[in-house]
């Protein structure tokens, strides 16, 4: 018997690993902030001081060529933080992690980030959800949950199995997140971005 091999990934690697099909990934900030559908524009949080990232958050910035001194909370949902950055080409970076209950200022660690460029800062939302793929194909078979940063326009993200069942993440303020114990049963096809009366935004196919 055969095993099949799944690569997990999470956060902006999960929107390299399904790139084949289109970059998963959503763009937003807070209410206070412009995005617009046209092209990602991500205004700016809170200012996180350099002092409050460990060592292994410095290194990783430092590994993708974005500035620890620029590190932004874009808002929390749930115990998921979502962060910008600038690189130090001046792209744009985001990325997520673990925050602590106790403050949405306090910050266990950015977990995993990235910078984007090209069509990636075209797109109405950046998925940075955690996703399971078939190495062999580079098809994602399994999202963990929604999570996510959508830009002004879009007020829901919706994954649909191949099965035709779905799961609906709320947008709030340009972010959003949806439990793993939400998620339906099935092979994930398209993921699709809707406006508050329903209509699609963009879909992007998933590769099954």
């Amino acid at each position: 018997m055969k095993t099949k091999r799944i690569l997990e990934v999470t956060g902006i690697c999960a929107a390299a690993a399904v790139a084949a099909a289109s970059l998963v990934f959503a763009s937003g900030a807070s209410s206070a902030k412009r995005v617009t559908l046209a092209k990602l524009d991500i205004g700016h949080g809170s200012p996180v001081p350099a002092a409050q990232l460990s060592a292994a958050d410095r290194a990783m910035l430092n590994r993708i060529g974005a500035n620890d001194n620029s590190v932004e909370l874009l808002g929390i949902r749930g115990t998921v933080a979502f962060y910008r950055m600038t690189g130090t080409d001046g792209s744009l970076c985001l990325g997520l992690g673990e925050a602590t209950a106790a403050s949405n200022a306090a910050v266990a660690a950015i977990g995993s980030a990235g910078c984007l460029s090209g069509p990636a800062l075209a797109t109405p939302i950046i998925d940075m959800s955690k996703v399971a793929v078939d190495p062999g194909t580079g098809h994602v078979i399994r999202f963990d949950g929604l999570q996510g940063i959508a830009a002004d326009g879009v007020a829901s993200v919706q994954l649909v199995m191949t099965n035709g069942a779905t799961a609906t993440a709320k947008v709030a303020s340009n972010l959003y997140l949806l439990e793993p114990a939400a998620m339906p049963g099935g092979t994930p096809a398209t993921l699709i971005a809707l406006d508050a009366s329903g209509n699609t935004l963009e879909t992007i196919p998933l590769g099954n």
